[in-house]
């Protein structure tokens, strides 16, 4: 479960594609691109939500999600047979603020 700074762009695409297999993805309209507020508030209240784990508003929003207790949060995931599948639970939610785990100096 140790990451590396830079994301994994093959478990992002491999996550990408398990959830659009479930899922039908949705584009934000264009005057909403630039509202940061829309855009989180879409995230936290979304279906699924694939982040990066490097990126802090993606913890952020993947912190929000657990908080209120929602799944398919695509944002530390780790293989299991063909599929990637998120591993944060009620045993492994710390891993969201663990800055040894997410290889993030800055964080702390």
């Amino acid at each position: 479960r140790q990451f590396a700074n830079n994301a994994n762009y093959a478990a992002t695409t491999a996550a990408t594609n398990t959830a659009t297999q479930q899922f039908k993805l949705v584009d934000i309209p264009r005057h909403y691109k630039h509202n940061d507020g829309i855009r989180v508030y879409l995230a936290v209240l979304a279906d699924v939500y694939l982040g990066n784990p490097v990126d802090q508003t993606s913890l952020w929003i993947a912190r929000m999600r657990y908080a209120l207790g929602m799944k398919n949060t695509y944002i530390l995931t780790q293989k299991e047979g063909d599929q990637w599948v998120s591993y944060v639970d009620d045993e492994s939610y710390l891993d969201l603020y663990d800055t040894k785990k997410l290889g993030i100096p800055w964080m702390g």
